[in-house]
């Protein structure tokens, strides 16, 4: 006899009863998997990016400020190209 509140394991894995869960239980994990791919490879752009950077700075012989300061003005490029884009 069970007690309010309790779970069988018959009712754990009930949603496997339903024809579309399979296909959606599929779609989200794809998701899932595109999201963290997405986000790793951003992150390794990012760290890629830093260093091709570091190296020019160096091969130009630019100090730090002057680096953010080039960084500083990609940004604001790229930004007024984001938004004449959005125009």
């Amino acid at each position: 006899m069970r007690h309010a509140g309790q779970m069988s394991w018959r009712n754990t894995f009930a949603a496997h009863r339903y024809p579309n869960y399979k296909p959606w239980f599929m779609g989200q994990l794809a998701s899932l998997v595109g999201t963290w791919m997405q986000t790793t490879a951003r992150a390794e752009l990012r760290a890629v990016e830093e260093e091709v950077d570091q190296a020019a700075a160096d091969m130009w012989g630019l100090m730090a400020q002057e680096l953010e300061d080039v960084r500083a003005s990609l940004r604001e490029l790229r930004g007024a190209a984001a938004s004449e884009k959005d125009a």
